[in-house]
């Protein structure tokens, strides 16, 4: 058995665990940012890396052209968070761009903010329909992205 985190480090952020087994994977564990207290997380993480093999995956970010001095703070503060509870969690962070495991899961390159977070809300639900609720609103988007 074999246990992915990915990690949603946007403006609400979300954490994902999926358990790999012989011959299928299953979503595990969703959780918001906002849901736990940040020490919480990475007390829980920690115990699922002490126990089981973990490799966990955040996605790479950056500031972008036209982003606001206070908005460009916060993401960066968000995204060194989720970095501390990786660390802390005594596992490396696997960097991955978005637009590599977008890719990679087959979702085609989308300029239209609207159409990706709804293109991987909409994969998300294909992938694991028995959590589809999981993934409906527009805000749950960081969740699927996980």
């Amino acid at each position: 058995m074999k246990i992915y985190v990915g990690i949603d480090p946007g403006a609400h952020g979300a954490i994902a665990t999926v358990i790999q087994y012989e011959d299928y994977a299953a979503l595990s564990t969703i959780l918001d940012r906002d849901q736990l207290p940040l020490i919480v997380i990475a007390n829980w993480l920690g115990a699922l890396a002490r126990k089981h093999d973990v490799t966990a995956a955040i996605e790479a970010v950056h500031a972008m052209p036209g982003q606001g001095v206070t908005s460009t703070f916060s993401f960066g503060r968000n995204f060194g968070e989720w970095l501390g509870i990786i660390a802390a969690a005594a596992l490396v962070p696997v960097l991955v761009r978005p637009q590599d495991w977008r890719k990679a899961m087959g979702l085609a390159p989308e300029p239209d903010d609207k159409k990706r977070k709804a293109a991987s809300r909409n994969l998300a639900t294909r992938l694991w329909p028995s959590q589809a609720e999981q993934f409906k609103r527009v805000k749950d988007t960081d969740r699927a992205e996980a």
